[in-house]
């Protein structure tokens, strides 16, 4: 199911977060709030503009492929660009890739290149660029996580010209285009020069989108700078400096954005927002973020769970209603597939089907005398915007 997460903007900010940003308020890369660390308390005061963002999640390192956490995707598509813009609610749009087209049988796709596209530094972002990318995911593709998961039928790719490349793949996949929105363009000189691990162990960020990296401290913030030469004019946003503060305590989070020291905080939790509703120049905006809870099995070998029919029963009798309640609100999901994906509504007629099979499955396990053991929540998943 997906979970109501709240955001909150200072109604004097217009900042947009997704692909490139814009607007922006006067300040400084001052300490956000209490509570976030003495390091920040003490940074210095800079010229421009400058926001300050509260992400609750830290970034962990600055291997663009290595995401597992929101602060992670969002340095990501801050500095680089992707070949598809995707939402992560299934909706892409085109970015360095403007258009694509794919075999009847799915297994081989071309892809157009926008031209005029340069790295942060000078050099020209073609084909050849885009090749390496995909050769570089496919050389690690067993130690990075999200590449197997978002390209587990890449075969290879093979330069055309330099505003074309072909994709070559075992089969077809419904998310070809949202695998697009998690592929970000690295420049195959500095992968040829510094090697694989040139972002972890040289410290090579050199990607092409409208944001420029400046600096990262662990467990503190990430700081990055307007890239004035941006491909996208559109889209070069007229903050100067954006800062992206982790505060970990609600509180602190709350204070820094009554005082105007946070300029924009992802979330809040709900018990907390009756302190800043109401608050002069405090806007709170609602919506759907792509935050799934799931429930986990115990499927050993001595476990009910083990049976697929049992996992299947509970799936069948959960109250869904009262467990959004639980989260704040969302949408509940018959499968782990969004509405805009192809081939979804052949996969919504195969489960329903398989809905309304489970209540067989509760009778059958009932008659062979199996119990249902009581299950709880176990893991969430972070949000990704």
């Amino acid at each position: 199911m997906k979970k109501m997460s709240k955001k909150l903007v200072c109604m004097l900010t217009a900042l947009a977060l997704v692909g490139c940003g814009s607007g922006g308020t006067s300040g400084t890369g001052s300490a956000p709030a209490d509570g976030s660390s003495d390091a920040a308390k003490s940074a210095k005061t800079e010229e421009g503009r400058v926001v300050n963002v509260s992400d609750v999640i830290t970034l962990i390192n600055l291997e663009v492929y290595a995401n597992n956490n929101s602060c992670e995707f969002l340095y990501s598509d801050l500095v680089f660009d992707p070949l598809y813009y995707g939402d992560r609610e299934g909706n892409n749009t085109p970015c360095i890739c403007t258009s694509y087209e794919l075999n009847e049988e799915g297994t081989e796709a071309i892809l157009h290149l926008v031209e005029g596209v340069k790295f942060h530094d000078g050099t020209d972002l073609n084909a050849k660029d885009v090749v390496a990318t995909f050769e570089f995911m496919k050389r690690n593709m067993d130690t990075l996580a999200l590449v197997s998961a978002v390209w587990p039928y890449l075969e290879g790719a093979e330069y055309v010209d330099d505003n074309t490349v072909k994709l070559h793949l075992t089969q077809y996949f419904a998310t070809f285009e949202t695998a697009l929105s998690y592929t970000w363009i690295l420049s195959d000189e500095d992968i040829e020069k510094y090697g694989d691990d040139f972002q972890s162990a040289e410290k090579i960020i050199n990607g092409s989108g409208p944001w420029k990296y400046e600096e990262w401290v662990d467990g503190q913030y990430l700081k990055v700078s307007r890239n004035e030469n941006y491909w996208d004019k559109e889209n070069v946003s007229n903050i100067d400096t954006l800062y992206v503060w982790y505060i970990s305590q609600e509180n602190a989070k709350v204070s820094g954005m009554i005082s105007g020291e946070i300029d924009f905080a992802s979330t809040l939790r709900p018990d907390m927002l009756p302190m800043v509703e109401g608050q002069k120049g405090i806007e709170v905006i609602e919506y759907v973020a792509d935050v799934m809870h799931y429930l986990q099995f115990d499927c050993a070998e001595d476990s009910i769970f083990n049976d697929i029919n049992a996992r299947k029963a509970v799936a069948h009798a959960l109250d869904r209603d009262t467990m959004l309640d639980l989260v704040g609100g969302g949408e509940a999901m018959n499968c782990m597939f969004l509405r805009s994906w192809p081939d979804l509504t052949r996969r919504s007629q195969a489960m329903s089907i398989t809905l309304r099979r489970q209540k067989n499955i509760c009778l059958k396990l009932l008659i062979t005398g199996k119990n249902l053991p009581s299950i709880h929540a176990t893991t969430w998943l972070p949000s990704t915007m």
